[in-house]
């Protein structure tokens, strides 16, 4: 990304209004997590004369940017604003705004709902197997280690499913290779 940076700022040296220029040039320091850089060139952009298309596709990429900073409540305004500007606009770049606009909410709405359930399995042999009353407190005061990490409250639901088989836990879980994952994840 340094390479792509680079180029799109000697480019941008000869054409500093272009906006799908400072467009790419802010994709790239967003995908080289440099937000700070990218947030500015999103900004230029919709401060700047540019076509409503870009403002919108330059208001899509503050939303990504502020959620990959788990900013939430921007990202979402970002992602609003980029909708309300493409809204009736024809063409590929404001269906681009619309569609990443639309992605990121999702996003931000699929983050909400996963951050609500918490699966635990436990191999055959596991001893917490032998008490879910036990694996239930264990896991109850892990909540409490992740809320201070954290530095928030846990708001999901903690559900404790104890399976002996691969059968089993597909009857409830579906299709997932819980077996080959890590504790971790």
């Amino acid at each position: 990304f340094d390479k792509a940076t680079e180029a799109y700022q000697k480019l941008l040296a000869s054409k500093p209004a272009d906006p799908a220029l400072r467009l790419a040039l802010a994709d790239a320091l967003y995908r080289d997590r440099r937000f700070a850089d990218a947030d500015r060139e999103c900004t230029a952009i919709i401060q700047s004369n540019a076509a409503p298309e870009h403002k919108a596709l330059a208001q899509a990429c503050l939303g990504d940017l502020a959620r990959q900073q788990g900013k939430t409540l921007p990202a979402r305004r970002a992602y609003e604003a980029a909708k309300e500007q493409a809204a009736d606009l024809p063409g590929a770049l404001p269906e681009e705004a619309r569609a990443r606009a639309q992605r990121g909410l999702g996003l931000l709405d699929w983050v909400k709902a996963e951050a609500k359930k918490v699966v635990v399995w436990c191999p055959a042999d596991s001893p917490a197997k032998s008490s879910a009353e036990a694996t239930a407190r264990f896991l109850d005061s892990r909540v409490a280690v992740i809320e201070t990490f954290s530095k928030r409250p846990f708001t999901g639901k903690l559900e404790v499913y104890i399976f002996s088989t691969p059968e089993q836990w597909k009857t409830i879980l579906g299709e997932y290779d819980w077996e080959s994952r890590s504790a971790r994840e």
